[in-house]
């Protein structure tokens, strides 16, 4: 994991390893543009203002960020065992 000079104590460290790491951005990318889009729309702007709904989305976000983050895990576990039993077969 890359070291991140962030400044902001409110960022979490796993904020930091997903900026730090280019193969999260992306993901990180499509969230922006998904709450982008969504405050276009006059009734969502609306419900932010109740302090569930907020912590809904944020809930939400996370679940959401844990289960990429595990599935992304996995993905490089299986591939990083193939290679592995590639090497081993040549």
């Amino acid at each position: 994991m890359l070291a991140c000079s962030c400044s902001l104590q409110s960022i979490g460290a796993g904020i930091c390893a997903v900026l730090a790491n280019p193969n999260y951005l992306n993901f990180l990318y499509l969230q922006c543009l998904h709450m982008l889009e969504l405050l276009q729309y006059e009734h969502f702007c609306k419900e932010l203002v109740n302090a569930q709904c907020t912590k809904f989305i944020d809930k939400q976000q996370i679940l959401h960020w844990q289960h990429y983050s595990r599935k992304q895990m996995l993905l490089q576990q299986a591939l990083a065992k193939q290679q592995q039993n590639q090497a081993v077969g040549k």
